[in-house]
């Protein structure tokens, strides 16, 4: 059995996102690759229908539900064998494994399959190797080396002097360091709604559409169509009784209103809305609290689409090396 086993060293890090962009960068070039997310802690994990949709669908079963503490040796055996089988042939399988599993577990399922192993971790101010090294103990030969997501803008200088320094002097081998990308960490109209537990007062067009950007419209010294203008792919938070700087963001490119406060637009706000197909929803809360609600909301944005796993992959190509070798190792 050949594979390459993708690990994280906490939840969110970028697994499901570099398991799925993998998957097509490898479809991309013309080797076919199969991509599984075997086990999960909860009967209901989302990403199997993503993992069906996007790549193939998981064999019967699964995913095999399995507890905190890690797979069972009844639960390594489920999955051996149909792995065993997507596996037969020349071609790559990417398997996604649980945050939660630790580095020990991660080895013995890895001498179990005869896998490698990538490691995503989330980029944090003070990651150094030594908060790393475990699992290059734990993986020997089997570590293929850790790839670095989420590092924002302004901290590149910082990730070179003390990050890379330190990976290297450790030999812990470096794939890439992504960059923070505001398309991956967007969220549809829709889940904001869920996620605010909103109201629609216009539902017209499209409620997938992706968030990236989120402005407040109160007082500027600009006018509303040049501010709201600014970005694509934006929702405005504005309280419902200022019907002024709705129509400031309605001539704009804004996605969707967000109204706070409880406040139903007046009608002729709900007509041009329907007439542009731009979702006005209703929340209860005040615009602070709104606001900081959905900074609870954006940290559930998940790797959802086509357009996500595309995009990462771009990321990847660009800001990984060997890629190709890490594959052609799982094959």
């Amino acid at each position: 059995m050949s594979l390459l086993i993708i690990a994280s060293d906490s939840p969110g890090a970028g697994k499901t996102a570099t398991t799925l962009a993998m998957a097509q960068i490898s479809n991309e070039n013309g080797v076919g690759a199969s991509a599984f997310k075997p086990f999960a802690l909860t009967d209901n994990d989302p990403d199997q229908a993503v993992f069906a949709a996007l790549v193939n669908p998981a064999p019967d079963g699964w995913p095999i539900q399995i507890a905190d503490s890690g797979p069972t040796r009844d639960d390594i055996a489920a999955a051996a064998h149909p792995l065993s089988i997507a596996a037969a042939g020349d071609d790559p399988v990417i398997v996604e494994i649980p945050s939660e599993i630790d580095p020990g577990g991660i080895a013995e399922l890895a001498d179990a399959w005869d896998a490698t192993v990538l490691l995503v971790a989330a980029y944090r101010r003070d990651l150094r190797a030594s908060d790393l090294s475990e699992w290059q103990s734990a993986l020997g030969d089997r570590f293929a080396g850790v790839l670095v997501n989420g590092i924002t803008r302004y901290l590149g200088t910082e990730a070179n002097d003390y990050l890379i320094p330190s990976l290297e002097e450790a030999g812990l081998p470096l794939v890439g360091i992504i960059p923070e990308d505001r398309f991956m960490l967007s969220l549809s109209v829709e889940e904001i709604r869920a996620g605010l537990n909103g109201r629609y007062v216009v539902d017209e067009g499209d409620l997938n559409a992706p968030i990236e950007w989120f402005q407040v419209g109160g007082m500027s010294l600009d006018p509303g169509e040049l501010r709201f203008g600014l970005y694509d792919n934006n929702a405005v938070v504005v309280r419902g009784d200022r019907p002024d700087i709705q129509m400031s963001a309605l001539n704009s490119s804004v996605s969707c209103l967000v109204l706070t406060g409880g406040l139903e637009p007046i009608e002729y706000i709900t007509y041009e809305a329907g007439e542009e197909e731009v979702p006005v929803m209703v929340v209860e809360t005040d615009t602070d609290s709104t606001m900081s609600a959905l900074n609870e909301v954006t940290t559930s944005a998940r790797m959802n689409s086509a357009a996500k796993a595309a995009r990462f992959a771009e990321l990847l190509g660009t800001h990984a090396k060997d890629l190709p070798g890490l594959l052609s190792a799982a094959s």
